[in-house]
């Protein structure tokens, strides 16, 4: 199926693929790498982006997405005490401003991407990719930079000599970020519960009843589905009629 951009949302797309230039102003292509999975290919090289200081990613990205900048960056450069729930606070007002507008969710992703770059502080670089899980766990890129992202991120997820922490976040951003393209944004924001989960790494669980009156405890995260949730009780109940085929 063919869709027609708007001249708006062309400008859009433009405007979020410079936003992967270089620190050194030239443009980086997003089209020469090999094919991925999409079928668009993007230059997964980084070795040109530096990370921006606070001050300089404030001047670096368009007006609409300047709301969400401070939350960025107390985000990555709390104090000590930054208190989780701050954190948690932050995030949810980051989705608010983003998760419904897909040309400011490729931005975000652009610039939390130079944070990943390159960053010599460690504290700073492990948030960095902690922001980028939980973007990838509710929102997807675009087309315009979906393979380019996934690609420099399967990288870093499978790359010699990274930082062990990063590395699991990388994996874990990764696998997020291959749920989210194919489900889609979420149509909600996500609640604070499920934020803490995904940034302690713990699982939310729910009840489900049955019609027989039984039920069954699932785990489940913020990217999980209505899908996800239906094939892991079709697991259960082949495994109840497995169960029951060899007691009779």
């Amino acid at each position: 199926m063919t869709i027609d951009m708007p001249p708006v949302m062309a400008q859009t797309v433009r405007t979020s693929r410079s936003s992967f230039s270089s620190s050194n102003g030239n443009e980086t292509p997003l089209h020469n790498s090999a094919t991925i999975s999409n079928g668009d290919g993007y230059d997964s090289d980084g070795s040109n982006f530096a990370p921006l200081t606070p001050g300089a990613l404030s001047a670096a990205i368009p007006a609409e997405l300047a709301g969400a900048i401070p939350l960025i960056d107390r985000f990555q450069v709390g104090k000590d005490n930054f208190y989780a729930y701050e954190r948690i606070e932050l995030v949810g007002k980051l989705y608010k401003q983003t998760l419904k507008r897909p040309e400011l969710r490729d931005e975000l992703f652009a610039q939390i991407s130079k944070q990943t770059r390159n960053n010599p502080d460690r504290q700073l670089l492990i948030r960095a990719w902690e922001l980028m899980y939980l973007c990838a766990s509710s929102m997807p890129p675009s087309k315009d930079i979906g393979g380019y992202l996934s690609e420099y991120v399967h990288n870093v997820a499978h790359g010699m000599n990274v930082d062990s922490e990063v590395q699991v976040l990388a994996l874990y951003t990764l696998n997020a970020l291959k749920r989210s393209i194919k489900a889609g944004p979420r149509h909600t924001i996500p609640g604070r519960e499920e934020i803490e989960a995904l940034l302690t790494g713990k699982k939310l669980t729910t009840i489900v009843f049955f019609l027989d009156e039984t039920f069954e405890e699932i785990a489940y995260d913020m990217a999980t589905t209505v899908a996800d949730a239906v094939e892991v009780l079709k697991s259960f109940i082949f495994y109840i009629d497995l169960c029951t085929c060899v007691d009779i």
